[in-house]
């Protein structure tokens, strides 16, 4: 099963890079993990881009002009272009539960 994770963020470079740790964490990693940056200064993207060099993660930057608060706008975006078969939305300052993303087994009726 492939999950897209999405990450929305503004200019809280700090808070993003904590969320990225706790998704490096994860038992089960997700597919993707797309950050929807509505806007933020250039240390976003250092950081995301550092990060991606420490990790085997699946990480795509996507990233609006900021012209305001669009963090829907920025969300849809980020969605459009999953290609995961589940979508998990979280904030850029969640820190995540190590089993935020969990898999069951499908329960058989006899």
């Amino acid at each position: 099963m492939r999950i897209s994770l999405i990450v929305t963020t503004y200019n809280r470079p700090d808070a993003l890079l904590l969320v990225l740790k706790t998704i490096k964490n994860q038992r089960v990693k997700p597919f993707e993990v797309i950050i929807a940056d509505d806007g933020s200064y250039d240390l976003t993207k250092k950081v995301v881009d550092d990060f991606s060099l420490t990790t085997e993660l699946n990480i795509i930057h996507s990233f609006q002009e900021d012209d305001g608060f669009r963090v829907s706008e920025s969300r849809n975006k980020a969605i459009s272009i999953a290609n995961g078969e589940y979508i998990i939305l979280v904030d850029g300052d969640m820190l995540l539960h190590l089993s935020l993303i969990h898999i069951s087994e499908p329960t058989r009726r006899s």
